[in-house]
């Protein structure tokens, strides 16, 4: 009588397993990058407007900088394709730094993987 087992089929398990593995690392991967060019094309943003806004201020000191960023914001806003873009914070700080908080939304491109997030950018504009 034959003691061994017959392990046919076994390498077949093997290489399903490690292609579920590496599609879900692939997956994972390109959700990643995908949260993280949305944060940067962000700050890229937020810091643009901050500067926008500390020069349309310089051009006239004595408007107010709430009206500035929303004007600015009107004009430039639908220029950008962000999900939910919100002006969450515009204020001067000490007097001359032009303070700007902007959120999006990140959706991720693989429904599966990560959902959704809302990134907040801060910028400085002095």
């Amino acid at each position: 009588m034959d003691s061994t087992h017959n392990e046919q089929g076994s390498a077949l398990i093997w290489f399903v397993f490690l292609v579920a593995l590496l599609t879900l690392v692939v997956l994972t991967l390109a959700s990643a990058i995908s949260q993280y060019i949305l944060a940067r094309e962000l700050i890229d943003f937020t810091e643009q407007f901050a500067l926008a806004v500390k020069t349309k201020l310089q051009l006239n000191p004595t408007t107010n900088i709430q009206t500035v960023a929303i004007s600015l914001l009107n004009e430039v806003g639908d220029k950008f394709n962000f999900v939910g873009l919100q002006l969450s914070d515009v204020s001067l700080e000490a007097g001359q730094t032009v303070k700007v908080v902007f959120c999006a939304k990140w959706n991720s491109p693989i429904a599966s993987v990560a959902g959704s997030k809302t990134i907040c950018e801060l910028a400085l504009a002095r």
